[in-house]
């Protein structure tokens, strides 16, 4: 798991949501970068998001799954 990806889940020990807004200002990446390591986490369904495409994600609410598990390695990509 790379660095701004580590950046992204590190609010979380805090806060089980978060606006996009608050995760873009913690971790002071832009829009584009921040919403390209989201859909990572999304991909693998380590966390959810409130909308439904990265244009309305400026406004949306990013929740942690805690019900993630997996059994076998997940590739990041």
């Amino acid at each position: 798991m790379g660095l701004f990806l580590m950046a992204v889940l590190l609010p979380f020990n805090t806060s089980t949501s978060l606006t996009f807004r608050d995760l873009r200002e913690t971790t002071q990446l832009d829009h584009k970068d921040l919403a390209r390591h989201v859909q990572q986490l999304l991909d693998i369904k380590l966390i959810s998001v409130t909308a439904e495409n990265v244009v309305q994600m400026s406004t949306s609410e990013v929740s942690i799954v805690h019900t993630f598990s997996s059994d076998d390695r997940v590739a990041i990509r």
